[in-house]
């Protein structure tokens, strides 16, 4: 079972700067649990700065060609607009 991740790291704010805004990651994997950790850790340099990572959606496809095109049809969308699209509250 493959599944799809939309991982946030939710507002940051600091000292006087504005907060930024929330910042999503979509990817695809077959252990959501371990690349959530890896992506907290800072081993992936790609997510590094974005510390920490929230899990904020978690969908389940049949295989990993499926989770794929569904990665690239989030992508092209965008994450919000994806969930919204969809209706799938979060």
């Amino acid at each position: 079972m493959e599944q799809i991740a939309n991982l946030s790291t939710g507002n940051r704010c600091q000292g006087s700067n504005p907060c930024l805004s929330a910042i999503d990651y979509v990817g695809q994997t077959s252990g959501i649990q371990k690349r959530l950790k890896r992506h907290n850790r800072g081993i992936v340099p790609s997510t590094k700065s974005g510390t920490p990572w929230e899990l904020v959606l978690q969908l389940e496809v049949s295989d990993r060609s499926e989770a794929m095109l569904l990665e690239k049809k989030i992508k092209k969308r965008g994450a919000k607009r994806f969930i919204q699209d969809n209706q799938l509250g979060v």
